[in-house]
């Protein structure tokens, strides 16, 4: 899964995982609290379907 490294706290660094699907214009998808970037699962396909990439920060 990549990771984007955001800043550091102290000595370590403070990185944000994420999924990318795709080609095309970005479709940029953030759950809500509690949930994960599971709950986007089922848009995901028809995005890409679309022509999207879709970028997902799972949790």
């Amino acid at each position: 899964m990549p990771r984007l490294t955001v800043g550091k706290e102290a000595t370590s660094p403070i990185e944000i995982h994420y999924e990318d699907y795709g080609h095309g214009k970005a479709v940029v998808i953030i759950h809500g609290w509690p949930l994960s970037g599971r709950s986007w699962e089922a848009q995901v396909p028809a995005l890409i379907a679309a022509g999207y990439r879709v970028i997902a920060f799972p949790r």
